[in-house]
């Protein structure tokens, strides 16, 4: 019985030490500013990229990649090279499309901020970690 306590003891003991090493996390919510305003001091950023999605009635694996260049509020250009060339660019109020085997531009409006997704919205520089996502 004495060796139960003392095991029991010796126990609570090394949990009560880790405890008090283990450094405290900051509150979610200090965590999510703090990220917030390392977003907003970047103003723009280029990156290699490789886009790979599921198509056709096969559901075939397909990838696709290039280099993006963002500066934000809005402007981007992304250029494909693999596994065919295609540009797109937006000036923050307009897309232009353009893929060289079509051998025509399109262009469309840049959806509404209520309207757009949360990533979209993260690259055009109009993010909110706070606002965006949400703690559980």
């Amino acid at each position: 019985m004495f060796r139960n306590c003392m095991i029991a003891l010796a126990a609570g003991l090394l949990c009560a030490a880790a405890a008090a090493q283990t450094p405290q996390r900051p509150p979610a919510t200090d965590t999510a500013r703090a990220l917030q305003a390392k977003y907003d001091r970047v103003r723009d950023f280029t990156a290699t990229f490789t886009h790979t999605y599921q198509g056709g009635v096969l559901k075939k694996t397909l990838s696709e990649g290039g280099t993006v260049e963002v500066k934000k509020p809005g402007r981007m250009r992304w250029e494909y090279s693999v596994p065919e060339k295609k540009l797109f660019v937006s000036d923050g109020r307009k897309i232009y499309s353009y893929v060289p085997a079509d051998k025509q531009v399109i262009v469309s409006s840049v959806p509404a901020d209520d309207q757009g997704t949360t990533g979209v919205l993260f690259l055009a520089g109009k993010g909110s970690v706070t606002r965006d996502f949400t703690v559980s």
